[in-house]
């Protein structure tokens, strides 16, 4: 009882590590609809130059304050209709920032390098997501939760872009050079450590079995 306290102790201070920063950069995307934060004009003009602007800024918004939610355990495990429905809305606003964000991708104030960054991690986020439901819809749960880590990985790219691009800049980076190396820096890492903790619970359920 006591290591299992312990766990459960441990997996309650990962999930607010994860989600504190979340809301934030949540409420940053909603901010930027309508006001101009410092540094952010010329981001601002171009994104919200289009309707694929929009649409990628509020439904990526919505995914990252839902995400955190969809891995409260006690949630899954007490209501689970809850879990399913929140689950649908975070993929179908997945999608739609996914898609909007492919569109816009292609026109960022990035070097051509740094869109193709950007572009990588929309199709890789709606892929990931595909396998998720998937993999739900199949039956498999060890894989949807897999696959779900990896997009949850994905849709956090997000919150390592903001503190990333503001660091950047203040080194002395211009808009360009910055955006050119976070269209990389902000989800690379994000999918490797997805990677190694889907390995480390795997490893972890072959020693309990």
């Amino acid at each position: 009882m006591k290591k299992t306290r312990s766990q459960g102790a441990s997996a309650s201070l990962r999930w607010w590590i994860m989600a504190i920063p979340a809301l934030p950069v949540s409420a940053y995307a909603f901010y930027f609809i309508f006001y101009t934060p410092p540094g952010s004009i010329r981001t601002r003009t171009r994104l919200l130059s289009s309707i694929h602007g929009y649409i990628h800024i509020i439904a990526g918004g919505v995914a990252m304050i839902l995400g955190p939610t969809q891995f409260v355990e006690r949630v899954r495990r007490l209501y689970p209709s809850v879990h399913r429905w929140v689950g649908r809305v975070y993929a179908a606003a997945i999608f739609a920032s996914g898609l909007c964000g492919l569109q816009v991708s292609m026109n960022s104030n990035a070097y051509p390098i740094g869109d193709y960054g950007f572009a990588i991690l929309a199709i890789l986020w709606m892929a990931t997501m595909t396998m998720g439901l998937r993999t739900i819809w199949s039956g498999d749960v060890p894989g949807h939760r897999d696959w779900m880590t990896r997009n949850f990985a994905l849709t956090y790219a997000a919150v390592m872009l903001r503190w990333q691009l503001a660091l950047m800049i203040y080194s002395g980076l211009t808009l360009s050079g910055a955006l050119t190396i976070a269209a990389y820096s902000c989800w690379i890492p994000n999918f490797i450590f997805a990677e190694w903790y889907i390995g480390k619970r795997k490893n972890r359920k072959l020693a309990i079995e």
